[in-house]
C-alpha cells in the first residue's frame, strides 16, 4: 500500500493557507467511481494551521485497496500541519512593575477566544492543564521552583489518606483500600527560605515523587504557611506521602507567577487572561510565539478509516496526540515527523494492518508510539507495525511509564527503530505474541 500510486489516480493540489478539513470533505464527497481510482492530495510547502478537532478522518474517507487516499507532503519537510496560533510580537508589552531585574513581556490572551484550562480537582499527572507555549520551536516551561533539579521534604507531617499501598499484589490487582476516614490531603514541611516569597500566591501546583519513585504527581495546594514552610494538599495522593523508597522525596512548584524568573519560562493568568514571558535567549523581532489551546484534541484522528496514507508530513504543536488511530485497517504514516506534542506521536487502539515507518519523533509531552490492535482472546495479531524510526528525546512531561514505542493487544511489531534518551522507559511490552526485533 505505502508504494502503490496508481498512474490514473486523481491528483489534488493545495496550496498553503488552505483549510484541510475542507480538503478532505471535497474528497469525502467525491464521485465513488472517481475516488476508487484512488486520490492523492498534494500539499504545497507551508504551515497548515488546524483548529482543535478539525482533521478527523471516518469511514467516509477510506480509500480502497486498489487506490488509497495518499496525503503527501513536501519531501524536503516543508509542510507541516499544526494547531499552534501565532501571537504578532506586536501583541506584547514589557512588563514595567516588577521589582526584579528580570525582563517579562506581556500579551492579552483575551481577544483570541482561547480555552486556558481548568485547574485540577484532584490529583493528576504531566502535562499540565494549561496551553503550551512555544518560541522559534522551542517549548518553554511554566514558571518553576527550582529552576532545574528537584527540591526535597524536610519532614513529612501527616501523610493524608491513600487509596493503595503500593505493593506487589495490590499494584498487580489495582485493589484500593477500603476506609471510613474521609480523603485528606497531605501534610509536609520544608526548610528553603525560598518558601517564605509565596505567602501571597495563588493556585500553587507541586509536582513531584510523593512515595515512590515510579510514581510521579501534581497536586494543588489548599494552605501554605509559607513562614514555617508547611504545605497542605488540597487533595490525597493515591498511595500516601511518605517514603516509598529509601531516598527523599523530591517536588517541585509549577506554575507560580512569583517564580517567573528566568529566560524560557512563562505564566498564564486565567482571571486577567495575560500570558506573562520571560523571552528565551535569541528572541528577536522575527521569533515566532505560539499559543496552543487548551482543548485536548489530536493533530489527526481516524476512526474507522481503512487504506489512507500520510506522506512526507510535519505534524507539530499539537495539544493531543499527532494522530490518534481507532478501529483502523491499512492506516499509514511513511517517513513523517512528529514533534512538539503535548502527548505522544502516534496512539493506535483496535487497528489492523497499520504502521508508522521512516518516522522522526522528539520533543513529545508523553510518549512516542503506541501500538494497539489484536485480540486477546483468539490471539488474533492486530500486524500493526513501527519500522526505521528515530524517537529520541521524548516524555518531556510526563516522566513515567510514557515509553518511546508500547506495543499493546496481540501480534504487533516494532522493528529498526532507534530510542534514545529517555527520563524512564524506552519501551513497554503488554499482551501476546508481538515482535521487537533489531532495535
Amino acid at each position: 500500500m505505502l508504494n502503490a500510486v496508481l498512474a490514473a489516480a486523481l491528483v489534488v493540489n493545495v496550496n498553503s493557507g488552505e483549510n484541510l478539513a475542507d480538503v478532505r470533505d471535497r474528497i469525502r464527497y467525491m464521485d465513488a467511481a472517481e475516488k476508487s481510482r484512488g486520490v492523492e492530495v498534494v500539499l504545497a510547502p507551508g504551515r497548515y494551521i488546524c483548529e482543535p478537532g478539525a482533521l478527523t478522518f471516518t469511514g467516509e474517507d477510506s480509500g480502497t485497496k486498489q487506490g488509497a487516499v495518499i496525503w503527501r507532503g513536501d519531501p524536503e519537510g516543508g509542510t507541516v500541519i499544526s494547531q499552534g496560533v501565532e501571537i504578532p510580537l506586536k501583541k506584547f508589552k514589557r512588563q514595567r512593575d516588577r521589582t526584579d531585574d528580570v525582563k517579562v513581556i506581556v500579551a492579552d490572551l483575551g481577544e483570541y477566544g482561547f480555552s486556558l484550562g481548568n485547574p485540577p480537582e484532584r490529583e493528576m499527572t504531566y502535562p499540565l492543564p494549561i496551553p503550551e507555549l512555544y518560541v522559534d520551536g522551542t517549548r518553554m516551561v511554566p514558571a518553576r521552583w527550582p529552576n532545574e533539579g528537584w527540591a526535597t521534604i524536610d519532614s513529612i507531617i501527616d501523610g493524608g489518606t491513600k487509596k493503595n499501598t503500593g505493593g506487589a499484589w495490590d499494584a498487580i490487582t489495582g485493589q484500593q483500600m477500603e476506609s471510613d476516614e474521609p480523603p485528606r490531603g497531605g501534610k509536609f514541611a520544608s526548610k528553603d527560605p525560598r518558601v517564605r516569597r509565596w505567602a501571597k500566591a495563588k493556585d500553587i501546583w507541586l509536582h513531584g515523587y510523593w512515595c515512590f519513585d515510579w510514581y510521579e504527581s501534581v497536586i494543588p495546594i489548599a494552605t501554605i504557611d509559607a513562614a514555617h514552610g508547611i504545605f497542605t494538599f488540597k487533595y490525597p495522593h493515591y498511595y500516601g506521602i511518605r517514603k516509598g523508597n529509601p531516598n527523599a522525596r523530591r517536588w517541585r512548584a509549577v506554575n507560580l507567577y512569583e517564580e517567573l524568573d528566568v529566560p524560557g519560562e512563562f505564566y498564564i493568568d486565567k482571571e486577567k487572561q495575560l500570558l506573562y514571558l520571560c523571552p528565551p535567549a535569541g528572541f528577536n523581532p522575527k521569533s515566532r510565539v505560539v499559543v496552543l489551546d487548551c482543548r485536548k484534541r489530536d493533530l489527526v484522528r481516524c476512526e474507522g478509516v481503512s487504506n489512507l496514507v500520510f506522506r512526507n508530513i510535519r505534524f507539530e504543536e499539537g495539544f493531543g496526540n499527532g494522530a490518534f488511530l481507532k478501529d483502523c485497517e491499512r492506516v499509514a504514516f511513511d517517513r513523517c515527523a512528529f514533534r512538539n506534542l503535548r502527548l505522544r506521536a502516534v496512539m493506535m487502539e483496535g487497528c489492523r494492518n497499520c504502521i508508522v515507518r521512516g518516522a522522526s519523533v522528539r520533543l513529545t509531552g508523553a510518549g512516542g508510539i503506541a501500538l494497539g490492535g489484536g485480540d486477546r482472546r483468539t490471539l488474533e495479531p492486530g500486524r500493526n507495525r513501527v519500522e526505521d524510526c528515530v524517537i529520541r528525546d521524548f516524555s518531556m512531561q510526563r516522566l513515567v511509564y510514557t515509553p518511546a514505542i508500547a506495543l499493546n493487544g496481540v501480534g504487533n511489531v516494532a522493528r529498526n527503530n532507534e530510542i534514545s534518551s529517555a527520563p524512564h522507559m524506552a519501551v513497554g511490552i503488554y499482551g501476546n505474541d508481538h515482535g521487537f526485533e533489531l532495535n
